[in-house]
């Protein structure tokens, strides 16, 4: 199978290839800049690559091992994991968060690494 880029608001995309199990897509949005009447300091510019989308935890989380170990992008799960039970990808119950103990917690600053 080849691989498909699609580009986003013309910004580039760069193809992170493709393996034996299916294509890779690379999405790249340019730019996320909310008030227009903001100072160009104001806001930031966030690239984000979606590599796939499925509904089985275990089979995104063996992509992902196996992108990180080819493209030497390093994993950061912020301590989630897939709960069977709950259906749900979650911190621990005793996680030392109150708040998302044993919920979803999201993303929320720019990172570097592969996550689901």
């Amino acid at each position: 199978m080849t691989s498909k880029e699609k580009s986003v608001n013309s910004g580039s995309s760069r193809s992170l290839g493709s393996d034996s199990t299916g294509n890779y897509q690379s999405i790249v949005l340019d730019s996320v800049k909310g008030d227009s009447h903001l100072e160009s300091d104001e806001y930031a510019s966030y690239h984000i690559v979606i590599v796939d989308t499925g509904k089985s935890y275990n089979d995104l989380l063996l992509k992902m091992t196996n992108l990180s170990l080819r493209i030497q992008v390093p994993i950061d799960s912020m301590g989630r994991f897939f709960d069977p039970v709950a259906n749900l990808i979650k911190l621990p119950d005793n996680d030392e968060d109150e708040i998302y103990a044993g919920d979803y917690f999201p993303r929320r600053v720019p990172s570097e690494t592969l996550s689901i």
